[in-house]
């Protein structure tokens, strides 16, 4: 599954721009030292069928399975963990009501490796303004967590 989410990446460019959503920073876009796919309500078969269509237009049910398979376990993981986080502030009852409005995207980056000059960083200081991001980092150790004080 992720050797073939890589391969996206080698695409040429006209065929990654043909991923593209009517909100800003969805869809494909490069931003060097990192070229992102933002890939919204990605639980859809359908959007997973269209996705696959795209970068391989005479099908492959295999790819197609594989990542419509990935993206609803990440979603299932999503949904036990905000569970968990509504139970612990004794909101429970506001649960299904905040999952009713919650749709699930995923976000395929691919950093080049920066150079040697300098800092290391490749995207800057940030917050997530989701409820739950999820990160899986494919062999790459790059994740630095920033707390409010500073450090």
């Amino acid at each position: 599954m992720f050797t073939s989410i890589g391969d996206l990446f080698e695409f040429p460019t006209e065929t990654k721009l043909k991923v593209t959503y009517d909100r800003p920073f969805h869809g494909y876009s490069s931003f060097p030292p990192f070229e992102r796919m933002m890939i919204d309500n990605a639980t859809s078969k359908d959007v997973t069928q269209k996705l696959t269509n795209i970068f391989l237009p005479n099908g492959n049910d295999n790819y197609c399975e594989s990542a419509n398979s990935y993206v609803k376990l990440t979603a299932e993981l999503d949904k036990m963990v905000t569970r968990m986080v509504f139970e612990s502030y004794c909101v429970k009852k506001y649960y299904d009501s905040h999952m009713e409005s919650t749709t699930h995207s995923l976000v395929l980056l691919k950093y080049t490796e920066p150079e040697k000059i300098g800092t290391n960083q490749g995207i800057p200081s940030h917050t997530d303004k989701l409820f739950t991001t999820i990160i899986h980092q494919n062999r790459v150790k790059g994740l630095e967590i920033k707390t409010k004080d500073g450090e």
